[in-house]
């Protein structure tokens, strides 16, 4: 059965946060008898910070059933951020603009002590970052990685004070994220501390192979350290892939939304497959995403609803032979869905093949059957259809 993609505007994307904001309600929201469950909390103790840590997670719906590793998004001041960052997330990779992924929201305990890098008199309890550096390379990222089907390709989000501690993390700890979202970065911190720090890495090591996306709101006090940033980014990091773009629209606390959508499509800007490749066929798309493989790592295959709906496409403009392609690669990397057997019937019927259009209906039902797919019955209509055609 083909499912429908609105190509909806960026903006009606936040119609659907402002109802996951609203996230307690929908746990216990009765629609079919069940609860809505987005992510689960976990309780994690820290020897380094000697307390224990709520962690959020979020983990794409395959993942438990799926052989592939995924992305992880981690995503400071989890409180409020996680899920808001983790619909935009599901967002992108339905739309095919990045790769499913794990996020990982982490709630705070003492914010001012584990974001900031030095000691400042006039900021009681300060000076935390290292050991909470110490607490996310030793004991969080670890256990996430043993505990999930994790990659080591991971983005670290974060704003205000959060936003310059991941500018602080990219530069004394680089290889711990492959990339970073920083919103409003808080760098006229104890006397930019973090940009001289900066500026003594960076004349001892110039090559950063990382993302950097940076973005600051209608917000004058954070320009003037920002500007000196940039311009030491500008004349002395290589390698470094970064863009920094002011919305001006935007204040301290809405900036946050938008510049995590921007910020991940800027970080996965090649993973939306080009026209001219998906034109070549199945072969030229295999070889595409094997490509990326070589940024991304042993990552998740192509989209099940993505290949759905390029089948699809190619159907209406005559495409069969490449549209049944694109059908059997779904069905190659997706063998336990229902839908993509019923949309592999769909293009053998409308190929004239009619026997094995019938087969993969059968096939649809019957996993439909197994999985209480609500579709089951639309599948049992195809196979009467297409027996009444191979009778006449």
């Amino acid at each position: 059965m083909k499912q429908k993609i609105s190509l909806l505007l960026k903006n009606m994307l936040f119609i659907l946060l402002i109802a996951l904001l609203f996230f307690p309600c929908l746990l216990t929201a009765q629609i079919t008898g069940k609860d809505i469950t987005v992510g689960k909390a976990i309780q994690l103790h820290s020897n380094v910070l000697n307390e224990d840590r709520n962690i959020y997670v979020y983990t794409p719906v395959d993942h438990n059933t799926s052989q592939h590793r995924y992305p992880v998004l981690y995503v400071l001041d989890g409180n409020g951020s996680f899920f808001f960052s983790l619909a935009i997330a599901n967002f992108l990779s339905r739309n095919s603009r990045m790769p499913q992924s794990i996020v990982i929201g982490i709630p705070n305990t003492n914010r001012m002590r584990d974001f900031t890098p030095t000691v400042d008199e006039q900021t009681p309890g300060s000076g935390g970052a290292d050991k909470f550096l110490e607490f996310l390379e030793d004991e969080l990222i670890p256990y996430i990685d043993q505990h999930y089907k994790t990659h080591p390709f991971r983005i670290l989000y974060g704003h205000s004070l959060c936003g310059m501690f991941s500018i602080y993390t990219l530069f004394t700890r680089p290889d711990l994220f492959k990339a970073h979202i920083a919103v409003s970065p808080y760098l006229q911190y104890d006397n930019e501390y973090v940009i001289k720090k900066v500026k003594s890495i960076l004349e001892k090591k110039s090559v950063f192979d990382n993302y950097l996306y940076i973005t600051v709101g209608d917000e004058p006090d954070y320009l003037t350290s920002l500007n000196k940033f940039i311009t030491l980014l500008e004349n002395n990091a290589e390698k470094l892939q970064w863009l920094c773009y002011q919305k001006e629209n935007e204040d301290h606390g809405s900036v946050p939304l938008k510049s995590v959508y921007d910020g991940l499509e800027f970080i996965h800007s090649d993973w939306l497959l080009p026209n001219d490749v998906a034109l070549q066929g199945i072969e030229s798309i295999k070889k595409y995403y094997a490509g990326l493989h070589q940024k991304y790592g042993n990552v998740i295959e192509i989209s099940e609803v993505f290949l759905n709906t390029l089948g699809y496409q190619f159907m209406q403009h005559g495409f069969l032979e490449k549209a049944i392609d694109v059908f059997k690669y779904n069905v190659e990397l997706y063998p336990n869905s229902a839908n993509v057997y019923d949309s592999l019937g769909e293009g053998f019927e409308t190929n004239n093949q009619f026997k094995l259009a019938l087969k993969n209906y059968h096939k649809a039902v019957e996993l439909g059957e197994k999985t209480s797919n609500p579709n089951t019955k639309i599948y049992q209509e195809h196979i009467e259809r297409i027996q009444e055609k191979i009778n006449n």
